[in-house]
C-alpha cells in the first residue's frame, strides 16, 4: 500500500482495533491509510480514516 511507518506496532494494533480482524476491513484500512488526506506529519488520523470508510461503506 506504500505506506511508510513509524509505529509499526501501534499501526497494527490500531488496524487491527477497528477492522475487529476482518481481513476485508484490514485492507480497506490500509489502502485508507494511504491517502494523503488521513496522514497529519507521520502520523495516520485513524478516528476520521475508519469514519469515512463506514460512511463510504454505506453507499449514500
Amino acid at each position: 500500500f506504500g505506506l511508510v511507518i513509524d509505529k509499526a506496532d501501534f499501526f497494527r494494533k490500531e488496524v487491527f482495533r477497528l477492522s475487529d480482524g476482518n481481513p476485508s476491513a484490514i485492507r480497506e484500512i490500509c489502502q485508507y491509510a494511504g491517502r494523503d488526506e488521513y496522514k497529519v506529519g507521520s502520523e495516520i488520523k485513524f478516528r476520521l480514516l475508519n469514519l469515512d470508510r463506514k460512511i463510504d461503506a454505506l453507499k449514500l
